[in-house]
């Protein structure tokens, strides 16, 4: 953490994959936040419509340790929160309704 480094994750997803190959998507957060949130994170999965995989993001909890004196048995776990994300659907057009009332006109 005191080098500047990055804690990256990166996670499977078969939908980009051509053949039985598998893509990953991936994303990073420094390793001073995250070793200063004591291991807490949040984690989370943006999913299309189908349930596939199409981006990741992290990001660390702020009120974890900061402005503490970090101990070692602080950071023998991670607290990881996952969360999923998929887009809602959009407003379908009536068009059977439109339609009679053309009929009608």
């Amino acid at each position: 953490a005191d080098a500047g480094g990055f804690y990256r994750i990166r996670v499977p997803n078969k939908f980009g994959g051509i053949g039985d190959s598998t893509d990953y998507v991936s994303t990073l957060v420094r390793a001073d936040l995250l070793y200063n949130s004591c291991l807490s994170d949040v984690i989370t999965l943006n999913i299309d419509m189908l349930g596939h995989i199409i981006g990741v993001a992290m990001a660390t909890v702020p009120e974890g340790c900061e402005g503490d004196e970090v101990e070692t048995f602080d950071l023998s776990f991670f607290n990881t929160t996952v969360e999923i994300a998929q887009p809602a659907p959009g407003p379908v057009p009536e068009t059977q309704a439109y339609i009679q009332k053309l009929e009608q006109e």
